[in-house]
């Protein structure tokens, strides 16, 4: 894994949508995907790729200082991203049906459309339901007392 910062703090933000072919990725055949080691959609993609045996590397983004070339390649400027080539996605629901679509065994999702809307449904509701308090989480763990019990009152029962 690699781990990104900032290249010169001098310099100013840099944000711009780029298309595929605007960027030069260079030759590699290896997926990149830059990653938050504490972002849970990061980790949905590292996963779906780790089930998919797929060959990638994971950049390690530093979420309090990120590096330029996250604007650059995000126009939101989140993680993650995907850069497969000369093709650079993001946002963790697109990367991950790409992924699934480009490379179908072992295939993640059902192949009925029913249950592939329920799963997707499914999805939906953890990132509403569980995801949504990680902030709150991260906040909390921040307070050096009495942090499980904190952590705790702070999920839905």
């Amino acid at each position: 894994m690699l781990h990104m910062g900032h290249r010169d703090h001098n310099s100013p933000a840099v944000r711009r949508v780029v298309r595929d072919a605007d960027y030069s990725w260079g030759t590699s055949t290896m997926m990149n995907l830059y990653s938050g080691t504490t972002c849970p959609f990061s980790h949905r993609c590292r996963i779906v790729l780790y089930e998919k045996q797929m060959d990638f590397q994971v950049i390690d983004v530093d979420l309090f200082n990120k590096p330029e070339d996250i604007a650059v390649i995000n126009p939101y400027n989140r993680v993650p991203v995907l850069v497969d080539r000369d093709l650079v996605l993001y946002e963790s629901n697109i990367i991950n049906e790409y992924i699934d679509e480009r490379f179908p065994h072992p295939q993640l999702m059902p192949p009925d459309p029913i249950m592939r809307a329920r799963a997707r449904q499914l999805l939906f509701t953890m990132e509403q339901e569980l995801f949504s308090h990680i902030d709150v989480l991260k906040r909390t763990s921040s307070r050096p007392r009495n942090r499980a019990c904190t952590c705790a009152t702070a999920l839905p029962s």
